[in-house]
């Protein structure tokens, strides 16, 4: 049991990873078509930091209702969770250069961070403050191929350019539209692949599956599959820690009218059958 909550913590991490740093507006990994499905060259595209022109805007403050998300549904003596608030104030070209976060929405700052971003609006380093004492504590940095994949993402302890604290870095293969279809993660950057993270797309490019490999080697140990509605929104993720066809996590998320996602987490998986096709 503790296996499977290391290596899904594990996962987890990656899959926020290569989402936060592969972001651009909504975009992940802008790619050009028709890419080769080939292992993705190292090759690292010099990318020239482009700093706001003008005062960052304030945009409308986002509140996570932890409590319900991440509360297990079989556990009825589960510690409350605070909830998490977060106000993002925006560029001229809409990105998210600050972000501030309070821990429990009690209006008192628990960290703020910074990001600088290239000409693509892409994000380059990111500054952590704790406390919001004014303050660096870390600073993390990425760099990137030919095609926007991220193929090495760093941290560092204080200022970005203070002691490295740790290092991940990836290679990949590639569909024939460019997206990523097996991403090789190497931990610490020895260059040895740690693990394989598989992504499967539907005919409309949206995600429906991941699987990942512990050390490559040839066995899924973790698979989550992703369901959506007619709209193209996600309304399930599903995850099934032995990739055995049975569920042992599943995330729900409901919209209302005006497109607002609220998201609920069952361990029990009593509506995956809604979802996931009958064993033949």
């Amino acid at each position: 049991m503790k296996k499977n909550i290391i290596l899904v913590a594990v996962l987890a991490a990656v899959v926020f990873l290569l989402f936060f740093f592969t972001r651009k507006t909504g975009e992940i990994n802008p790619v050009p078509k028709n890419a080769p499905a080939d292992t993705v060259p190292a090759a690292v595209k010099t990318r020239i930091p482009v700093p706001p022109k003008g005062p960052l805007v304030e945009k409308q403050e986002r509140q996570f209702k932890t409590a319900e998300v991440l509360r297990k549904a079989s556990d009825d003596q589960a510690p409350a969770i605070p909830d998490i608030c977060d106000t993002s104030f925006e560029d001229e070209n809409g990105n998210a250069a600050k972000v501030i976060v309070d821990y429990g929405c009690d209006g008192k700052p628990d960290l703020c961070m910074e990001s600088t971003f290239d000409a693509d609006g892409v994000v380059i380093e990111t500054k952590s403050d704790d406390g919001c004492d004014g303050t660096i504590d870390r600073c993390s940095t990425n760099e990137r191929d030919s095609y926007g994949n991220v193929t090495r993402f760093d941290t560092h302890k204080g200022a970005c350019d203070g002691p490295l604290t740790s290092s991940l870095c990836n290679t990949y293969m590639l569909d024939p539209d460019g997206r990523p279809l097996v991403t090789k993660i190497d931990f610490g950057c020895k260059g040895k692949e740690a693990h394989c993270l598989t992504t499967v797309y539907d005919e409309n490019g949206r995600k429906t599956e991941s699987r990942f490999d512990r050390n490559c080697a040839g066995k899924d140990v973790s698979c989550i599959s992703f369901f959506y509605d007619s709209a193209g929104r996600e309304v399930a993720a599903i995850t099934d820690r032995g990739c055995d066809g049975s569920p042992d996590s599943c995330s729900y998320h409901r919209y209302d009218a005006d497109g607002n996602k609220d998201t609920i987490t069952d361990d029990q998986c009593t509506d995956a059958a809604k979802y996931l096709k009958p064993k033949r």
